[in-house]
């Protein structure tokens, strides 16, 4: 099970990223550039995986950049009802996705049940620029990962 730290732990050197396994052998790994990592404890496979919604009007979910047009990261700005729709989990993350995508269910729960309202619209748009001015900011200062 990958946790919150894997990152920390390849920075740790407790972790070791790879990329092309040629073959498994008893406990070692065999790469295809020739080396072999012995004893091996696990494999992780990070198979990647690529953000696509082919059922969904792309020009609801992104903006002209085609950068993701969401408010709050869940709620698509540009639908005519964006309370009808979330798209969950659709962030990127450097830790667990999966703490942050249930508190999204839960919030997009309480908009289909109108125990809870969405902004209107200006103020969703007003916010997501405010978003990504800040998202920037900190990925810019902190972040090797976007």
């Amino acid at each position: 099970m990958i946790t919150d730290d894997f990152q920390d732990r390849i920075a740790q050197g407790q972790l070791t990223p790879v990329a092309d396994v040629e073959e498994f052998e008893t406990s070692n790994v065999k790469l295809k550039d020739g080396s072999v990592l012995e004893n091996v404890d696990a494999v992780i496979f990070a198979t990647g995986y690529q953000n696509s919604i082919p059922f969904v009007d792309k020009s609801l979910i992104y903006d002209d950049a085609g950068n993701w047009k969401l408010y709050r990261y869940a709620f698509p700005v540009r639908a005519e009802h964006p309370e009808r729709l979330a798209m969950i989990g659709m962030v990127s993350s450097q830790g667990s996705l999966w703490h942050f995508a249930e508190l999204q269910a839960r919030w997009a729960c309480q908009i289909f049940n109108n125990k809870v309202q969405l902004p209107d619209r200006n103020a969703m748009e007003k916010d997501r620029s405010e978003e990504r001015r800040v998202g920037k900011e900190c990925r810019s200062r902190w972040s090797p990962y976007h």
